[in-house]
């Protein structure tokens, strides 16, 4: 594996992606997802923080004492949006006593979707268009103390039900709920594996013989850590409750390659290179990067930096929205569709040459948001007459001005 290393952003002259719709929300958007059984669909998750003011006005009229600190207060909701026709339209708001990080749908039960919370609590609801109330909830769990953040969640990736779930924790911790008799959600794992925030976790492409998956972790600390386990499958047959953090074989934090806190981690799963497992991270350092692992040559979690790039805003989420890989050259391109803060959307293109030198290109920038961009996600679009290039409708948010977009990319666009 060969590395080729790109650190200018030469911003200028990337194209620009023209906006089709916008839509203003009521709170801050933090967190979206399509609807897998339906795209014309997609939830839209909110974190609100109560302003200083409101908090002392609350307080002096409770007649609570000055010395007492104030408790900050967060709350959210979840907007269940549909697109149709390039025009979006607010179908329900579901309001919530906390604010809302992370939502993913259940790659088993695609009705169904978690939610990280404000409260430490993963809660779970099922998404029905053909019922009069669209959003149910269905259960929720506490998974630590009411001040600790629930930052993200990733459902393990399996057809079997019932699931297992990774969150990771502002705290620094990672969870791994799952079930042992029962429906009931319990904690199975609970690792301290960063000394600040744990921003994200997701769990491994690369199913080890055993039935097992890693889990990758990224931290404020700036530590990209992968957690292995050979001794103990995270799977529905599974027995026993560890939550001592000892159900990880072991950790291989890497504290080198990332000169800020790890924010995006998104694990390519590329069948041509069965021995390899290929990552993409995102980083408040602003830069993108393709990491490699070769479990032959290097089973011990050591990775290699085979591509990096400067995008010019710190890279908070990563969407992949499609790949070619071609099994008979070894070329593969990806197109990633990156949540980069301040710096607005970008759809990048990741390509490895026949020669196996990987690059990373902005194809084109989205610039109408004008604060933090922390969610996007997008639906592909399949062409009219079955052939041709398929055209991506993405939807992206930016927090603080509470705008939502719609826009779209062609996947064909070099």
């Amino acid at each position: 594996m060969e590395q080729a290393s790109d650190v200018n952003t030469d911003d200028d002259n990337i194209p620009c992606i023209k906006l089709t719709t916008a839509f203003l929300l009521d709170t801050p958007p933090s967190c979206i997802a399509f609807f897998p059984l339906n795209s014309d669909y997609f939830i839209v998750g909110t974190y609100h923080l109560e302003a200083e003011e409101t908090l002392k006005e609350n307080k002096a009229q409770s007649g609570q004492d000055d010395a007492i600190p104030m408790k900050q207060i967060r709350t959210g909701s979840l907007l269940l949006f549909r697109l149709q026709d390039d025009m979006v339209s607010l179908v329900e708001t579901l309001i919530r006593p906390y604010a809302i990080l992370d939502v993913h749908f259940s790659p088993s039960e695609h009705t169904v979707f978690a939610v990280a919370t404000s409260t430490g609590h993963v809660c779970f609801f099922r998404l029905d268009i053909q019922n009069s109330e669209f959003i149910t909830i269905l259960d929720s769990i506490q998974v630590c103390d009411p001040s600790i953040l629930v930052l993200s969640l990733a459902w393990r990736p399996s057809q079997v039900s019932p699931s297992t779930i990774a969150v990771s924790l502002s705290d620094g911790s990672i969870v791994v709920l799952g079930h042992l008799e029962g429906p009931a959600w319990t904690t199975r794992v609970h690792k301290q594996a960063h000394s600040l925030e744990a921003w994200v976790v997701v769990w491994s492409s690369h199913q080890h013989p055993n039935g097992t998956l890693a889990l990758y972790s990224g931290g404020d600390d700036s530590v990209f850590c992968m957690h292995s386990s050979t001794q103990y499958a995270l799977d529905t047959q599974a027995t026993g409750n560890d939550t001592d953090g000892n159900s990880f074989d072991s950790s291989f934090p890497d504290k080198k390659t990332h000169s800020a806190g790890v924010t995006a981690i998104l694990p390519l799963a590329i069948p041509s290179l069965p021995a390899e497992e290929v990552i993409m991270t995102g980083s408040y350092d602003e830069s993108v990067r393709v990491l490699g692992f070769n479990r032959a040559i290097s089973p011990n979690g050591r990775n290699k930096t085979l591509a990096e790039k400067k995008l010019g805003g710190g890279v908070w989420r990563l969407k992949l929205l499609g790949t070619i890989d071609s099994e008979l050259n070894g070329e593969i391109c990806l197109k990633v569709l990156a949540s980069c803060m301040h710096a607005g959307a970008k759809v990048l293109r990741v390509h490895r040459s026949v020669q196996g030198i990987w690059t990373i290109q902005v194809l084109a920038k989205f610039v109408e948001h004008e604060s933090m961009n922390y969610a996007s996600d997008a639906r592909p679009g399949i062409p009219e007459d079955g052939v041709g290039e398929a055209e991506y409708t993405c939807v992206s948010t930016s927090f603080y001005d509470r705008k939502l977009c719609v826009w779209k990319i062609a996947m064909g666009i070099e």
